[in-house]
Order: structure tokens, then sequence, then C-alpha cells
């Protein structure tokens, strides 16, 4: 078995155990997709990836490493026509029934597929977007491959990701205790060297989220957060070399002509 595959089975197994135990049957409130026509300046990578979408009014919009489908129902509900996979059987039918549950399954679909080989047509989306994914996918060659094949001519992927590019702070994270510990390749985080990679086939956008903010773990105040994330934005939009130890990073991928 190569690394690839051993990799997917990894991953497939432990989200099959997460989502195995899920039912899909949650209500989303309206203000988790209209919130984003508030907001000017994201102060997260999260609402940062959204907003560089522009207007996705039907569009075709793949959701990269789809999950529980919660944000395949915040693009859908925001016009998008938005298509799904995932790496685990048991996330695909949760996706599937949380769009059915808030009323979008008619302008979504989901299927089985990996990030090397999502199995969709070439040239078949706009747009497509992850959440912390590619951090799981080893082959960043292969992974742009794909990507490449599966986007329109002027077309543009968006990740957001966890971001480690800060040999210190990787070590140190190691010592403190996270929610994602026992998952697949959950102490590992995406680096420049990563994003190098991508380059060779697209052209890349970067903005890099949060320093102080890691404080967010023991401090439970809103207030003090968002002011927090006002100045850690501050900082890494005028101190450089600060940015080589932010906290999670948004790609964006333009595919070239």
């Amino acid at each position: 078995m190569n690394n690839i595959s051993k990799e997917e089975v990894e991953e497939e197994e432990f989200f099959d155990g997460v989502y195995g135990k899920l039912t899909g049957k949650w209500k989303l409130e309206s203000d988790d997709w209209e919130k984003f026509a508030r907001i000017d300046n994201a102060l997260d990578g999260y609402t940062h990836s959204i907003k560089v979408l522009g207007d996705i009014s039907g569009l075709k919009v793949l959701d990269f490493g789809c999950g529980n489908g919660w944000l395949s129902v915040v693009l859908a509900k925001m016009g998008a026509n938005v298509s799904g996979f995932d790496i685990s059987k048991e996330a695909v039918r949760v996706a599937r029934a949380m769009s059915e549950f808030n009323g979008v399954g008619d302008i979504t679909d989901f299927k089985v597929g990996s990030g090397y080989a999502s199995g969709f047509p070439e040239q078949s989306f706009d747009l497509i977007i992850g959440q912390a994914i590619l951090h799981h996918l080893g082959d960043k060659e292969m992974l742009a491959k794909e990507l490449n094949r599966l986007l329109k001519p002027g077309g543009k992927a968006v990740f957001h990701e966890c971001f480690g590019n800060s040999l210190l702070l990787e070590r140190a994270r190691l010592w403190v205790p996270v929610a994602t510990e026992g998952e697949p390749h959950w102490d590992e985080q995406l680096k420049y060297s990563d994003i190098d990679v991508l380059r060779d086939v697209f052209e890349v956008k970067c903005k890099e989220f949060g320093l102080f903010s890691r404080l967010d773990r023991v401090v439970n105040n809103r207030a003090i957060i968002r002011a927090i994330n006002k100045f850690d934005c501050f900082l890494l939009a005028n101190v450089k070399f600060l940015r080589r130890y932010a906290r999670t990073i948004v790609v964006e991928l333009y595919r070239k002509e």
C-alpha cells in the first residue's frame, strides 16, 4: 500500500467513526450566511475565506472535503449550486441529510471522493473552497493537478487552513491539549513550503490570521477576543516577519490560463 492510500484509509476510518454518530438534522440560522453581507473587514480566516469568493449567486461551487455539509448549506443559501465530496461515506450521508433538512437539497449534491481524485468532470466549477483540508493531503503536487483539472478557466480555489510555519510554535503546540487530538494528521499544519508547491500550477495569494488570538482557548470574553483579533490583523498587515507565526492562513489559488 502506498503512502497516499494509507493516508486515505486512516482518514476514512477516523471520520466514518465521527460522522457515524451524527444525524445531520440541525437547523442553521439565517445569520450563518447573512452575516457575510454585513462584514467589510474580516478578522478571522473563516470569514475572509467566504468574503473573497465574492458574489456566488448562480455559480457552481465545490465544497472540497465537505465534512458534515455545514459550509455547503451556507454557500447554497448564498445562491450557489453546490457540490461536495468527502473521503468518509458517513460524512457524505450527514451532508445530504443536512442539506435536505435546511431546504437546499435541490441545489446541492454530494459524493464520496478523494482530494486527489474527486470523481467530478473536468472544468466543472467556478469556485472551490475548503476548510482545514489541505494539511490532510500529503501529496501537494497531485492535489494541485486535481484542483486545476476541476476549475473552469478563470476559476479559483480558496482554502482556510491551520498554519504552522514556526518550528518553535509547532513544538509548543504539541504540549497543549486540543479538541482535534486523535484525528489523523491533527498535529500537522500547512507551511509556506507546501504553498510553494502549489505555485507551480497556480497564481497564489495568501493572508495570515491570528497571533495573540490563541488566547481564545483561555479567554471567553467575546469583546476581548474581537479586540485581540483586530490587533492581530494590524500587526500581520504591517509587520511582515510576524506572518510566519500566524495561527491560520487563507490561500487563494487562481487558475493560470
